[in-house]
């Protein structure tokens, strides 16, 4: 059995046991799933390895143990906007020409 641990926004890690999974020995974990790189990288909370189906919550601490997950992000008020995501780039936008027309209509008057 497996203990994967993911980060939490709060601080501390959630741990997870995997039944059925056995332990790596040595290099012999699989390749983390990672989101597209940026030029700067991968953000750490994003980068881990995946918990694998069946695996149960068993608690919480201060420390990691085991396998490192990526953080949940499918929680309300826990997701990340993607810089590879168009929205916050349209939404930035249209808030600046929101400004710069009101700016510009007052100097009118």
């Amino acid at each position: 059995m497996v203990t994967f641990s993911r980060w939490m926004p709060d601080g501390g890690y959630s741990h997870y046991e995997a039944p059925g999974y056995t332990a790596p020995l040595g290099d012999d974990l699989p390749d983390p799933a990672l989101p597209m790189a940026t030029k700067l990288g991968v953000p750490s909370i994003e980068a881990g390895h995946r918990i694998p189906m069946g695996a149960r919550y068993v608690g919480e601490g201060e420390s990691a143990i085991g396998v490192i997950a990526p953080m949940e992000t499918s929680r309300l008020g826990a997701t990340l906007p993607s810089c590879a995501s168009p929205l916050p780039w349209l939404l930035a936008g249209g808030a600046l020409v929101g400004v710069v027309w009101l700016l510009t209509s007052r100097r009118g008057k």
